[in-house]
């Protein structure tokens, strides 16, 4: 960006949504609403040119504009953006310079902060970090995934386990793969003769179904997993629990209107995420 924060121009003509925009000279849009603090992101397009901006309650940018920044999240006070020299945590009590900027930490990756922890890759190590930065449990991981309800799943010594807050193993996980499914399980599989099976365990490691599904497919718009167990289809819900009879010859994935086409027998009809029948959208 070329020109300095006083070249920032607002208008008062709001979205449709509610969410401020500005004059077409600036190209300025608000992308979220500010937080409880007042912080808020705004997408600033000159050009072939783009960036991201974070404001104050006063509509006053924080960030150096002589900076491109892309802001990954704001949370509380805090903010996580990306530069062209990695991942800045930034404190927008601060006042925010280059001079600033150079003292920080600037990470190859980063994750928002969950749970009171964030993780974060540096020089090809994988660590969590507190809310003052400090580095914590002393452990590199080869594999980690952010903490969600006090958990989170990482690998060293080429081995899977579930970890709590303290950095405690809770769980071994005894999986030849295991990946994200939603939220509140993991999809397991188990390999055998060159075939795949899956099934799901829960945050705290407890397997939660049987290892029985030959493909599946999570769709996070409408919490439903599309499974196929031989010639049969049906769908799970976000806790990888049947809540659609596998008993479908054929069947798609929910489309954007929440309706998935399937056949059984003769027939071919729509269902909603329920799996009721119905007319399509």
């Amino acid at each position: 960006m070329e020109e300095d924060n006083k070249s920032f121009k607002y208008s008062s003509i709001e979205n449709t949504d509610g969410s401020d925009r500005v004059d077409d000279n600036t190209k300025f849009t608000r992308n979220e609403r500010p937080n409880e603090f007042g912080y808020g992101k705004m997408s600033i397009r000159q050009g072939n040119k783009y960036t991201e901006q974070i404001m104050d309650i006063n509509r006053k940018p924080l960030l150096p504009a002589s900076i491109e920044f892309l802001v990954k999240t704001i949370q509380g006070h805090k903010a996580l953006v990306e530069m062209s020299e990695g991942f800045v945590f930034i404190d927008l009590h601060e006042k925010i310079n280059e001079t600033y900027l150079e003292n920080q930490i600037h990470y190859d990756f980063a994750c928002p902060y969950s749970c009171g922890l964030a993780l974060v890759d540096l020089n090809e190590k994988s660590f969590f970090i507190d809310e003052k930065g400090k580095r914590v449990f002393d452990t590199n991981f080869e594999f980690a995934e952010s903490f969600y309800e006090g958990t989170a799943l990482v690998k060293n010594a080429n081995k899977y386990f579930i970890i709590n807050t303290n950095g405690e193993k809770i769980a071994d996980v005894n999986y030849d793969q295991i990946s994200s499914y939603s939220p509140q399980v993991w999809q397991v599989i188990n390999i055998k003769k060159e075939t795949y099976k899956s099934g799901f365990i829960d945050r705290t490691g407890r397997q939660v179904s049987e290892i029985i599904y030959d493909e599946v497919y999570y769709s996070e718009e409408w919490h439903r997993g599309w499974v196929r167990i031989k010639n049969k289809f049906g769908f799970l819900d976000e806790y990888g629990q049947v809540i659609i009879p596998i008993k479908y010859d054929a069947a798609e994935i929910f489309n954007n209107q929440g309706q998935a086409f399937v056949k059984l027998g003769d027939r071919e009809f729509y269902i909603n995420v329920s799996g009721k029948e119905e007319e399509e959208k």
